[in-house]
């Protein structure tokens, strides 16, 4: 009888831990709202052998809605571990900041959670046509 209590207790927590294994625990996007932006910057990590660097660049008001819906729209979460080569770092109008972190084309928040923008140059070319100068 103990054996049967002790192989039912075990059965059931089994089947308690797993349960959760079916359902995708995504992460927790949130959107971004356009009209609650006062600049973005972009920072590109160009890593060396034994340091690296980076340099910062701010989008113009297109750029920033451009980029604000990539993220909007951006689909296929997926779990990824990588060094970002992109930082963005949006202010809002009431003083608060968010980091992403991004890799080809693969952008990330909070955590490993990572989105498909679908659009494998985005980046570079949002990068290349900023300006080194904040735009208000």
């Amino acid at each position: 009888m103990k054996i049967l209590s002790c192989g039912l207790t075990i059965i059931f927590a089994v089947i308690i831990g797993c349960r959760h294994t079916d359902s995708k625990v995504f992460g927790d996007k949130a959107l971004i709202d356009q009209s609650s932006v006062t600049s973005v910057a972009i920072t590109k990590i160009i890593r060396m052998p034994d340091t690296s660097k980076s340099i910062q660049k701010y989008l113009t008001k297109e750029q920033i809605i451009s980029f604000t819906d990539k993220w909007n729209n951006a689909t296929d979460e997926e779990l990824i571990k990588y060094m970002p080569t992109f930082l963005i770092e949006i202010h809002f109008k009431n003083n608060s900041t968010r980091m992403f972190r991004v890799n080809g084309w693969h952008i990330k928040e909070k955590n490993d959670w990572s989105y498909d923008v679908k659009d494998k140059g985005f980046f570079e070319n949002l990068f290349s046509e900023a300006s080194l100068q904040e735009i208000l």
